[in-house]
């Protein structure tokens, strides 16, 4: 992992809170709360990277970034996943240190963080829903949450508490007719 980006990174997304506050649109419990949940989904995106053979640094920099655009921009809901793009690449183009190619993958994968009853042939984009997910459920485990997001939490259970090896893919459990309702759940 390279250090010295992940560093940039952090350094500008923990700006983009402080500046929230400063400008008084967070209050100083809210910026924390929204740094941990970031610190959360990136260790929660790191191992799942680990585990799934993906790069674990792209993994950090996606969870880092997944909410960027809520922060910055003061939306939720599909909003903040569009937002979140666009300062996104403005972010890590700035840094100089980040290729196209990662770029358009971090991008993407931002993209799709709040579609978690979709399931995406790309790894990436399925490592920042459940990463989101298990750090939101592990800030509060009483939440409710809808019949797409549970069917996702039990398939990660199956993954994360069973020996290496005997855990069924993410693909292979996802029967989206008989899990997913047909509304739209975002966040």
């Amino acid at each position: 992992m390279n250090a010295k980006r992940m560093l940039k990174v952090r350094k500008m997304v923990e700006s983009h809170a402080l500046q929230a506050y400063e400008e008084q649109r967070y209050t100083q419990k809210q910026m924390l709360m929204e740094l941990h949940h970031l610190y959360a989904v990136m260790h929660w995106s790191s191992f799942l990277a680990q585990k799934r053979s993906l790069n674990v640094e792209i993994a950090a920099v996606i969870g880092l970034l997944h909410d960027i655009g809520r922060i910055q921009k003061d939306v939720n809901g599909r909003k903040h996943v569009l937002w979140g793009t666009k300062i996104a690449k403005k972010m890590l183009e700035k840094t100089g240190l980040f290729s196209e190619t990662e770029i358009k993958v971090i991008r993407k994968a931002i993209r799709s963080h709040n579609l978690k009853q979709e399931v995406d042939a790309l790894g990436y984009n399925e490592l920042i829903k459940d990463a989101d997910l298990l750090a939101r459920y592990y800030e509060n485990p009483n939440r409710f949450f809808g019949r797409a997001k549970l069917a996702r939490l039990n398939i990660l259970f199956m993954e994360l508490f069973q020996p290496s090896g005997e855990a069924p893919s993410l693909h292979s459990l996802w029967n989206v007719k008989k899990w997913i309702p047909k509304g739209r759940e975002t966040r």
